[in-house]
C-alpha cells in the first residue's frame, strides 16, 4: 500500500503527495531544480524524513507528519542544509541505517553526510522566512560532507546504499563502481560504452524466521533460514516475527 509520494521539480519545489493525488506538503527553499528525492528511514525518529538534491549544490533535509490533517498543502522549510558540492547535486540514497545520506554530483564526486538534526556536525546559520509582508529571522542547521569519495571523472549520475559498508554508482564517464563507505576506497569497477544515467540492484536479504511466514500481498512465501529476493518493496516495510540480517534497499514507493 502506498502510504505517500515525494516528487521533485523544475519549480524548485519538492511536495508531498497522498496517492489519491492530494499534495500535502509542499518542500521550499531550494534556488535551483531538484533532481533527486529519497526517503530516509530513521530508528527512533518520529515522523517522515526526505532528502532533495539540486543543481543549487545543495542537499536539504525535511522532516514532517503525513498524518497532519490539513485542507491544504503545509509549507516546510528544512532543518538541514548540506553544502559542500562544486556543481549540481544530480542524485541522492540513504543508508538502511537512515544515519547518513550520500550524493552524486556534476563534480565527480560522491559525498556523505550525517541525517541527525543535532549540531555537532553543523552550525546554525540564521535565514529570512516571510510572514506577510514582514522578514523574521529563523535558524536552520547547516552540514559539511563527512567524506568525499573520489574516482570518477564525469558526472555522478545515480547512487544506489544498500548496506551500510556498500555504496554503489553510475556515471557519466561509462563505469559502475563499488565503494566501501567506511574507508572511502573504491573497490571494484565495471566498465561500459556509453554514459550511464540510472543503477538500479537487486539485493538478497537473509530473514531469520522463528515460524514460517507468509506474505500473500507481496505474493511471496518465506521459509526458515531461506534467502528472499527483494525486487521492488521499501526498507520502511517492517513484519512481526522476523529481523533483517542485512538491509533493504528503498527502491519504491512509501
Amino acid at each position: 500500500m502506498i502510504g505517500f509520494i515525494v516528487t521533485g521539480c523544475y519549480d524548485s519545489l519538492a511536495r508531498v503527495w497522498k496517492a489519491a493525488g492530494e499534495s500535502t506538503h509542499i518542500l521550499e527553499g531550494h534556488s535551483d531544480v531538484i533532481a533527486s528525492v529519497g526517503v530516509i528511514n530513521r530508528k527512533g525518529v518520529e515522523g517522515i524524513t526526505v532528502a532533495t538534491a539540486s543543481k543549487d549544490r545543495t542537499l536539504r533535509l525535511w522532516k514532517f507528519d503525513t498524518e497532519d490533517s490539513i485542507n491544504n498543502p503545509i509549507r516546510i522549510r528544512a532543518f538541514k542544509i548540506l553544502r559542500g558540492h562544486t556543481k549540481s547535486v544530480q542524485c541522492v540514497a540513504a543508508q538502511n541505517t537512515g544515519d547518513m545520506v550520500c550524493s552524486g554530483s556534476w563534480d565527480s564526486t560522491i559525498k556523505l553526510w550525517q541525517t541527525n538534526d543535532s549540531q555537532s556536525d553543523g552550525d546554525l546559520v540564521s535565514i529570512k522566512k516571510r510572514k506577510g509582508n514582514d522578514q523574521a529571522d529563523e535558524s536552520q542547521l547547516e552540514g559539511e560532507a563527512v567524506s568525499t569519495l573520489v574516482g570518477h571523472t564525469q558526472c555522478v549520475s545515480s547512487v544506489v546504499w544498500p548496506q551500510q559498508e556498500t555504496i554503489y554508482s553510475a556515471s557519466w564517464d561509462h563505469s559502475v563502481r563499488l565503494w566501501d563507505a567506511e574507508t572511502s576506497k573504491n573497490s571494484s569497477d565495471i566498465f561500459c560504452t556509453k554514459v550511464l544515467n540510472c543503477l538500479m540492484l537487486e539485493v538478497k536479504v537473509l530473514l531469520s524466521l522463528q515460524l514460517v511466514v507468509l506474505i500473500p500481498f507481496l505474493g511471496y512465501g518465506i521459509l526458515i533460514n531461506q534467502e528472499l529476493l527483494l525486487r521492488s518493496f521499501s526498507s520502511c516495510l517492517t513484519l512481526p516475527g522476523f529481523r533483517l540480517a542485512s538491509g533493504m534497499t528503498n527502491l519504491g514507493f512509501i
